[in-house]
C-alpha cells in the first residue's frame, strides 16, 4: 500500500522543494494536498505537479506571518475535509523578499532584516503549528514536519536566518513531548545546499559556484530533491511511527567533517 494513503497534508510554501514534496506524497496515496502561499503562480505551478502526480490539490492565498489568517485557512480546510494528518512547515528562506539578497554577516545585518527573517523562518512555523494542534488533537493522531536548514547547526552564513531555523528545534522538541499523548509526532527534516530559486543569484555572481560548493561535501555531491522528497515521504509515514522529536540532518555528509580540512591540519593525505 503506498505510504501515505487518503492523507491530508498541509505544505506551507508551494515553490521549488515543497511543489515537489507535493507531487511526491501525491504519488505515495495521499488524498488531497493543500498548499498555502501568497504566490498565486506558484499555487497554481505547485497544482498542476500534484495533478501530474496522480493526486488532487488546492491552493490558498494566505500569508503564513499573519497568524489569524492560517487559524481561518485551516479552519477552512479542515471544514471542507474533516481531517488534517499532516503539516509540512516548508516556507522559508533566506532571502524573505523576493528577489532581495540577505546579508551574509553579523555586521551588515539590522534590526529589519532580522524581524523579517525570524518572522518568516520561525514565527510562521509557530503560527501554522498552533493553527493545525487543536483539529489534530480533536483526531488523536497527527504529523509535523519542519523543513529546517544546516545552517541551524553550523555557522554557514545568513545570521538571521539561521538563527530562525535554529529556533525550529526546540519548538519542535516541546511539539514532540508535549503532544505525543495526542498521538501527534513532530521532527525536522534538515537539507543542506540544494539547487532551488534561493541559488538563482549566487549562480548569477559565479556560475561554477555549485561545483565549487560540492567539494566540500564528503559524498562529492549535493543534496536533490529526490532525496528531500522520499525523507519527507518517510517521516509523514506509520514507518517513522516511533519517531519524533528529531533532527534528520540531510547533508551529504557536510557536518561530519572536511576532509580538506583534516588534511590541511594533519598534513597528510586521506
Amino acid at each position: 500500500m503506498q505510504r501515505l494513503h487518503n492523507q491530508v497534508i498541509v505544505i506551507t510554501g508551494a515553490r521549488s522543494i515543497g511543489a515537489h514534496m507535493g507531487a511526491k506524497f501525491a504519488a505515495e496515496g495521499a488524498k488531497l494536498i493543500a498548499f498555502l502561499d501568497i504566490d498565486d503562480e506558484a499555487l497554481n505551478k505547485a497544482i498542476t505537479m500534484v495533478e501530474s502526480a496522480g493526486g488532487t490539490a488546492i491552493g490558498y492565498h494566505t500569508n503564513i506571518t499573519d497568524p489569524n489568517a492560517v487559524k481561518d485557512t485551516i479552519k477552512k480546510l479542515y471544514e471542507k475535509t474533516n481531517a488534517i494528518d499532516a503539516l509540512v512547515n516548508h516556507a522559508g528562506g533566506a532571502y524573505p523578499k523576493a528577489g532581495i539578497e540577505n546579508v551574509h554577516n553579523l555586521s551588515e545585518l539590522d534590526a529589519n532584516t532580522w524581524d523579517v527573517s525570524i518572522q518568516l523562518n520561525l514565527n510562521a512555523q509557530y503560527y501554522c503549528v498552533a493553527a493545525v494542534l487543536p483539529f489534530m488533537e480533536q483526531q488523536h493522531k497527527g504529523v509535523i514536519l519542519h523543513i529546517g536548514s544546516v545552517n541551524g547547526n553550523f555557522a554557514l552564513g545568513f545570521p538571521a536566518y539561521s538563527a530562525g531555523k535554529s529556533g525550529l528545534h526546540s519548538l519542535n522538541r516541546y511539539i514532540a513531548v508535549e503532544k505525543g499523548r495526542y498521538n501527534i509526532r513532530s521532527n525536522i527534516l534538515s537539507p543542506a545546499s540544494i539547487k532551488t530559486e534561493a541559488w538563482e543569484l549566487r549562480i548569477k555572481k559565479s556560475p561554477n559556484v555549485l561545483k565549487t560548493v560540492e567539494a566540500y561535501y564528503p559524498l562529492g555531491h549535493i543534496v536533490d530533491y529526490e532525496d528531500v522528497n522520499n525523507t519527507a515521504a518517510f517521516l509523514l509515514s506509520d514507518e517513522a511511527k516511533s519517531i519524533t522529536g528529531i533532527d534528520l540532518v540531510l547533508d551529504a555528509g557536510l557536518l561530519a567533517g572536511s576532509a580538506s580540512m583534516i588534511e590541511e591540519l594533519t598534513q597528510s593525505k586521506l
